[in-house]
Parts: C-alpha cells; structure tokens; sequence
C-alpha cells in the first residue's frame, strides 16, 4: 500500500486496504445474505483496483488538544470527541501485567482482564465516556484479544477496513450466536436487554499497545485509524460476512459484519506514536430500543477501522503488540444534567488490584 507524508506532520495520506468497489451490490436490508470473504479478508472479485485514490488520514490527537503541540491531552475534549466522533485516545495507566487471552479459563479461574481490567474499563465508561448516562450495567470479559508476537494472533492485524457488528440488535445477535454453542450467552444479553430500565447497548472496544512503549519508544507499526461514523452513509457499506468456523466459531453459522466503499467524503484519523500509558477507545455498535428504521436506514454508529502501513514507520521496526477488550454496556436513561453525581469507584466487595 502506498503512502505520504503532508508537510512533515504526521497527517498521511495512504489507501485504505481492503475497501469494496465502487459498484458493488449494497442490499442492507436485515434478510440480506452477506457476502463471504475469506479468511484473510479479502475477497478478489470484490476488492478495489490500483486506481483507488489515496485518502487522508488526519492525527487524531488535534480533535483532543485543539492543537499538536499541546503537551497534555484534554480529558474533557477526549469525552467530547468520543460522543461526537465515536472514538478518542485517553492517557490511562493500567495495573495488568498479564494480558490473557483465554475466554474459558478466564471464566473458570479469573484473571487479571476480569479482576483488574474490568474496574479500569468501567471507571473510563461511567466517569470519562458516558457520564451523562445511568449505566445499567458493564459486561467486560475475563481475557482480551492480543496481536504480535508471542500471541495468538501474531501475523493477524485486521488490515482491511471493517465494522465488526453490524447495525441493529439483530446484527449484534447474529455475531454473538456465531460463537456461542450452547445459546447461553445469546439468553443472558436478550434478558438483560429486554428489561425496562434498559434503552440501549453499546459495545466499546479498548484498544492498548502493551509492547514496552514509551515517549521515547512510541509505538510505530501498523497503528489503528478510525472513520468518523457521521461522514459514512448506509448506502457507503456493503454486509459482508466470514464462516465462524474459520475462527473458532459454530460450524455452519456467518458473522455478521459490513465493509466499506472508497469514498472521499469520508474523514479518517488515527493516533499514531501511541504509548502503553495510552488507550484508544471506540464504538463498535450502539443500538437504542426506539431505532424504529429498517436496517438499511439505520445512522451509522459504530465505527469503521483499520490497521495501517503508516509511510513514517522506519523499516525493520518490530511488529506492535497490542490488545483489544470488546466491553458491553447496557445505557439507561440520559441524566438530568443538572443532577451531579459522585464519580463511580470500583465496589468494595472485588479487589480492583487481585492478582490471579
């Protein structure tokens, strides 16, 4: 993939990998059959030709600090730009030492994701992403996905632009369905959702470097850039979908997922120079019970993504480590905002700093 760097900032202009044509079908309805990639993403008869335009990338961290050459971010301005843009980059030091990555002994043992993690994601969600509203509950896993070495996804950096869930409660359904064997977890989130104090759900990736990075060692390889949800429209996305089986899911069923067309209207940005002290968080899908539109009007929510060939990476740089923790919230009613309340802290009843 081919690059530039603009005036010596870090503004780049790139292709986004994987994108669709142009003319392809783009029935978005929610009985439509998705289109199946492969296992790489890719999809030849679908793909893009070399005459795909470059598209620019814009340094995220200017949405934040008004300027780059702030030092500090502005926690309130990251809020901000999370409600308005759907994703924004919070300095966050973690206490985990041990990223697992292990979904089933994470829920037979616990682990530092369930045990440590969950408090940290939960204290960024009610107090700096969504303070002003009641949260009806935060589901984060027990064990996170991880890329790079050492992990099991070491060669598998999600370079081809995608949304991973869809649109509609359906749409998120479907996802969960394709991984879940025995339904369980398909009854817990329906029950859940379907209680009166429950408008909506929303499911926040927390996207972390974990390589060692600092200031003066910021990570460089293949950083994650973002589309503004509100510049792509339904008719821009086109439903794919990939055979759970192909990674680990119920033989048999799809996912259920959307990829986008090349379009110039769309405003892309990425944080790059990321350090582990750093967490980039974004929507992946949010769904209120009073969206009365048919799938294929449905507003874009959740937010497009990809791992990038940054043209500033010196060669030879090592592959970035990396995690991501997909957390479900369930959002009740928008607070009155002159009721100010005390900041939420972890329960006294779990150690937020138990080791396991």
């Amino acid at each position: 993939m081919s690059g530039v760097v603009l005036n010596n900032k870090l503004d780049i202009k790139v292709k986004i990998p994987g994108c669709m044509k142009s003319d392809v079908a783009n029935d978005n309805s929610q009985s439509a059959t998705p289109i199946m990639l492969s296992i790489n993403g890719s999809s030849e008869e679908f793909m893009p030709n070399e005459d795909v335009p470059l598209t620019l990338i814009q340094d995220g961290r200017v949405l934040q600090k008004g300027s780059s050459e702030e030092a500090d971010g502005n926690q309130q301005l990251a809020a901000s730009t999370f409600d308005k843009k759907g994703f924004c980059c919070l300095s966050y030091t973690t206490k985990v030492t041990k990223w697992n990555e292990s979904f089933l002994k994470g829920m037979l043992f616990g682990s530092q994701i369930s045990r440590v993690y969950a408090h940290e994601v939960e204290d960024i969600i009610r107090n700096k992403l969504l303070p002003n509203y009641e949260i009806i509950e935060v589901d984060c896993p027990p064990a996170v996905l991880r890329r790079g070495p050492g992990s099991n996804n070491k060669d598998v950096y999600g370079s081809g632009v995608h949304q991973d869930y869809g649109v509609t409660f359906v749409d998120y359904l479907n996802n969960v369905s394709a991984f879940d064997p025995s339904g369980f977890a398909i009854k817990d989130i329906e029950k859940k959702y379907e209680k009166d104090n429950v408008k909506g759900i929303m499911v926040i990736n927390f996207w972390r470097p974990i390589g060692g990075y600092t200031d003066d060692n910021p990570m460089l390889y293949k950083p994650l850039a973002l589309c503004d949800p509100s510049t792509v429209h339904m008719n821009d996305t086109v439903h794919v979908g990939y055979k759970a089986e192909l990674f680990g899911g119920v033989t048999g069923k799809t996912t259920d997922q959307m990829s986008l067309k090349s379009n110039l209207n769309h405003k892309w940005y990425y944080y790059p120079r990321m350090t582990d002290d750093e967490v980039l968080v974004f929507k992946q899908i949010e769904v209120w019970k009073d969206d009365l539109e048919p799938r294929e009007e449905f507003p874009i929510r959740g937010c497009f993504h990809v791992a990038l060939d940054d043209p500033n990476t010196p060669e030879g740089t090592e592959p970035r480590s990396s995690t991501e923790c997909r957390v479900l919230v369930y959002l009740g009613e928008k607070k009155d905002e002159q009721n100010n309340t005390e900041p939420w802290t972890p329960p006294t009843s779990k150690s937020a700093c138990a080791i396991s």
